[in-house]
């Protein structure tokens, strides 16, 4: 080994894995900001103010007057428009969402919601009503088998849909409700 090799600094592995990663991360930066700013800017900016003006309108909780269900199910399809009276329906843009939509003969969906994950929302309980009877009944119990949306969150009005696989049956475990999905509705 000469003098010269002893007293010149080595470059390990890592050193060189660390100067290429560097200089890959700033071409590709410089290559993404410079796609940003030619084509998408614009949408962008367009997309993140109307995203956060729906969540700003919504200042305060408020009651629905007016709902609007309609649901498609492998059992069938039904429209319900009747709020539970019994049900205190709403949105509170600081808590949740709550809908619960029932008819005469016992066709209805709750739905429920954690507000300010909209539009899709990450925590949601949905039951669906084929009847008055709890052996009509099918909830997502564990949150698990609906993925519900809200895109629309204003003063008045709150609107999504959702869709279910495979809800169980509220006294039969071993029936399910194969498919289920729809829209809502609900004005204040």
């Amino acid at each position: 080994m000469s003098p010269n090799e002893r007293t010149r600094p080595r470059r390990g592995r890592r050193q060189v894995c660390a100067g290429t990663l560097l200089t890959t991360a700033a071409l590709a930066a410089g290559l993404l900001s410079a796609c940003s700013s030619s084509t998408s800017e614009p949408a962008a900016s367009q997309t993140t103010t109307t995203a956060s003006s729906r969540l700003e309108d919504v200042k305060e909780a408020y009651t629905f007057s007016s709902a609007k269900v309609e649901v498609e199910t492998s059992e069938g399809s039904f429209t319900a428009t009747t709020l539970d009276p019994t049900d205190d329906s709403g949105y509170d843009p600081a808590d949740e969402g709550s809908l619960e939509v029932t008819e005469a003969d016992g066709k209805g969906v709750i739905i429920t919601w954690d507000a300010g994950t909209e539009p899709d929302v990450d925590n949601a309980f949905v039951r669906v009503d084929l009847g008055k009877t709890p052996d009509m009944q099918y909830p997502d119990m564990v949150h698990t088998q609906c993925r519900v949306t809200v895109p629309t969150r204003t003063p008045d009005e709150v609107a999504g849909s959702f869709t279910c696989k495979d809800l169980p049956n509220f006294d039969d475990p071993d029936k399910t409700l194969a498919a289920a999905k729809g829209t809502f509705s609900a004005h204040r």
